[in-house]
């Protein structure tokens, strides 16, 4: 098992890079996560400050479909994968936190599905048309017709992982992701102990069965935890005031989000990275 670190973005780009190293100078954490957040500043090019100061591998937890054209989301990532070189970059794709909910999504699982094809054919230097891509096509009012290309595709195409929760993401997470992220907040003790996590990963074997089973894939559990001094003030913070995407009164506890159950579930269960979120 391998583990990560998630730095929450309500920091400005030069603040997540500090708080970057530091972490990094206390252990060799596998990869740092920033999410997109549109509220807040640039994830990708906060991602990009962080790929240039450290030797960190580094990726979004996550992106989604609706905020950004198709092409401007593989041409960004492009660029960042030129940036981290052999380190390479991991693309996390989801239908998006609550905080990009000013946007009217629709066809959630459609529009992943289809931007996770998009960018696995870009990144390979292909040149596709839109209209294999409806649902992006429509929402982003492209011209079916027109075909998109990147120029300057990376050289180490970007690993894509699906965010899921539900069994269509994660049949979805299992045909076509590289790898899977759940988060603890999908996942209480409480439907653990309803083998709400042997449902899951159900669901991705039966997407892994509809293409290479065989291929490697990781699973990445999210675990959101508040780091202090004071450990009561930790366990107090109201996380609704650092994040209005967290459902009013929820706070940093997590009793009941963590035990010793889900830890080893993981451990036990492959190729697997386990991520705080600060």
């Amino acid at each position: 098992m391998r583990f990560g670190i998630q730095l929450f973005p309500s920091y400005t780009a030069p603040e997540l890079v500090f708080f970057a190293k530091r972490a990094l100078s206390r252990y060799p954490f596998d990869t740092v996560w920033l999410p997109d957040h549109l509220s807040y500043e640039n994830v990708f090019v906060s991602l990009a400050a962080l790929i240039t100061q450290t030797d960190a591998h580094a990726g979004t937890s996550v992106t989604h479909p609706f905020g950004r054209t198709p092409v401007d989301l593989a041409a960004s990532f492009a660029a960042l994968s030129h940036l981290a070189g052999e380190r390479g970059i991991t693309v996390g794709l989801g239908t998006g936190a609550a905080t990009s909910n000013m946007i009217r999504k629709q066809r959630r699982v459609p529009m992943v599905r289809e931007m996770a094809r998009f960018l696995r054919e870009l990144f390979a230097g292909g040149k596709t048309s839109f209209s294999a891509f409806p649902n992006l096509t429509d929402f982003f009012r492209l011209d079916p017709a027109a075909q998109a290309v990147l120029h300057l595709p990376p050289a180490k195409p970007p690993e894509i992982f699906v965010a899921a929760g539900g069994p269509a993401l994660l049949r979805l997470a299992g045909e076509l992701g590289d790898g899977l992220i759940l988060s603890n907040f999908s996942f209480p003790t409480a439907l653990i102990k309803q083998g709400a996590l042997e449902f899951a990963l159900a669901k991705v074997e039966e997407g892994r069965r509809r293409q290479n089973a065989a291929r490697p894939f990781t699973k990445v559990l999210h675990l959101h935890v508040c780091v202090a001094r004071d450990g009561a003030h930790a366990v107090g913070v109201d996380l609704e005031a650092i994040d209005p995407g967290m459902k009013p009164g929820m706070t940093a506890r997590v009793d009941g989000l963590v035990n010793l159950e889900v830890l080893e579930f993981f451990r036990c269960h492959g190729k697997s990275l386990l991520v705080f979120v600060r």
